[in-house]
């Protein structure tokens, strides 16, 4: 799929406003360069990133000849399908299940997603809409909702009496985590 045409992207946006004025030699910014193009890096155009995963055997070769680059390995981009958490309960149909639990730092809120098994008889998909789920041992009249520090490797959430473990996180669950404390990093790996 085609994103963006062949162009000069600078790596900072200006606010120039250059749709009818040409930029003359002084403002002009600093555009990417082949050796800033190479697998693994992050760039980013027009605001939004892009990760370098792949190129092509064109690409392969100019970078050999002309950068000196010689690693082209490639980077596996694919979300893996093994994040999820597990219904603890006595009955051994509900062990086999595996959900998605996420928890949206914006609004507090938590929603759980039965990922697709065949064959098992169970109707898959939503298990709870984006809810404020207070924690069991909190009252009614000053309950105590669950915060981004309940969610850890080996934690149990209970919701509506169902109680979850969480048993992986993913890529983003770990460099946000990363981000403020190495305790919790350790935690959740």
């Amino acid at each position: 799929m085609l994103v963006l045409n062949r162009d000069d992207f600078e790596r900072e946006i200006s606010t120039f406003p250059h749709v009818f004025l040409e930029l003359t030699d002084t403002e002009v910014n600093d555009c990417y360069k082949p050796s800033d193009l190479t697998i693994g890096k992050t760039i980013n155009i027009y605001g939004r990133n892009f990760l370098i995963n792949d190129c092509d055997l064109f690409t392969k070769t100019f970078y050999t000849k002309n950068v000196g680059v010689s690693n082209f390995e490639t980077i596996n981009t694919e979300e893996p399908r093994n994040e999820f958490s597990k219904m603890d309960s006595p009955r051994g149909d509900d062990k086999l299940r595996k959900f998605i639990t996420s928890y949206r730092l914006s609004y507090d809120t938590i929603s759980i997603h039965e990922l697709p098994q065949r064959h098992t008889g169970i109707i898959r998909g939503r298990f709870l809409q984006q809810t404020c789920v207070s924690k069991s041992n909190s009252s009614f009249e000053h309950p105590q909702f669950y915060s981004p520090g309940d969610f850890y490797i080996g934690a149990t959430i209970e919701v509506f009496h169902q109680r979850f473990i969480i048993r992986l996180a993913d890529l983003f669950v770990l460099k946000y985590a990363e981000q403020f404390s190495p305790t919790v990093i350790e935690s959740l790996r």
